[in-house]
């Protein structure tokens, strides 16, 4: 893939808040069906501990996918939860990873070089999603500039 150019793009951010005892109320009522169907094998492999799931961690990784499906403004869309993953990097950092629609959709919104920061304390959790947009894509979810403006 050719890396856009970074000068005439534009920050896009979304953050989201979960509350963790919601995600954990989830897991205990649903149990494999609901992590199945939210989260990654290697998602739930990372938030696993020797007395189960941890709570805390699945809530920061599903703030971390609804902040993403807000950036890419896919709200009518039905949330293809498995098609964000949030992985570590090498350096033991959280990052994203795209799959599918998802990835599909980020690319069609020339959406490119997210980051995430994901957080959680006192029974919340919160992630905060950034990305570049280039200036050329327009369309659905596009950023207008100062300098656009509707003729009327």
């Amino acid at each position: 893939m050719t890396r856009p150019d970074t000068a005439s793009s534009t920050v896009r951010c979304a953050v989201d808040l979960v509350h963790v005892p919601d995600v954990a109320e989830a897991v205990q009522d649903f149990g494999d069906r609901y992590l199945h169907r939210v989260f990654t094998p290697s998602e739930v492999a990372a938030c696993s501990a020797t007395d189960g799931v941890r709570g805390s961690s699945l809530a920061a990784r599903f703030a971390a996918k609804e902040a993403t499906l807000k950036l890419l403004r896919v709200a009518d869309l039905e949330a293809p939860w498995r098609d964000v993953e949030v992985v570590t990097d090498a350096g033991g950092w959280p990052t994203l990873r795209l799959h599918g629609r998802v990835r599909q959709l980020a690319d069609e919104r020339g959406l490119h070089d997210l980051d995430l920061s994901m957080s959680h304390d006192s029974g919340y959790a919160v992630a905060m999603v950034t990305a570049l947009q280039t200036a050329r894509t327009r369309g659905p979810g596009a950023i207008r500039t100062n300098d656009e403006h509707d003729e009327t």
